[in-house]
């Protein structure tokens, strides 16, 4: 099977087109990427759970402040400013600055081990990542893409790593290549 944009290095071929467009395996996985949906990284998850809990505590002693304000004879505009400062004074300033800092220090010894970030909560993730699938067919990292072996229902097909011809066709649904 080739894909667009696979280059040939040497030789000479044939091949039927199957499929264009989002029918292709490419357009497959655009279409894929499209329906993926934004799942929350496990430190997102625990930074809202734990502005949840804080903003709680926070409004939940604001009202308290307020009603005992009130009780003791305060009016009810400085017990508003005063529960107002008690709720602000509880939200932790410095959370976002010490998470971002701790993850750049996490990308840069990363970095160092030859890992590119893009975003820095991936640092988070890859951490607590357990299985990582890597390409070691060359396709990604030298921009090659060979056929070793071709396995239809009725034949096995292998081919050597020399200037190979290959001659593709269409039979029964299945994609057949064969050494020219």
């Amino acid at each position: 099977m080739a894909f667009s944009g696979s280059l040939v290095h040497s030789g000479d071929g044939s091949v039927v087109v199957t499929s264009i467009g989002m029918h292709t395996q490419i357009g497959k996985i655009v279409q894929l990427t499209k329906e993926a949906d934004n799942v929350t990284t496990p430190i997102r998850k625990e930074l809202q759970r734990f502005i949840t809990i804080i903003s709680t505590i926070a409004i939940f002693l604001g009202v308290v402040f307020f009603i005992i304000s009130i009780a003791t004879g305060k009016g009810a505009m400085s017990s508003l400013v005063f529960a107002i400062g008690i709720i602000v004074a509880n939200v932790p300033e410095g959370l976002l600055p010490t998470v971002t800092l701790s993850l750049t220090m996490a990308s840069k010894r990363m970095s160092k081990k030859n890992a590119l970030i893009k975003n820095l909560e991936s640092v988070e993730t890859l951490g607590s990542t357990t299985v990582i699938c890597t390409d070691k067919t060359g396709t990604l990292t030298q921009n090659r893409i060979s056929v070793r072996r071709i396995v239809t229902p009725n034949r096995t097909f292998a081919f050597g790593m020399g200037d190979a011809v290959f001659e593709i066709w269409r039979t029964s649904k299945t994609l057949v290549a064969l050494r020219g």
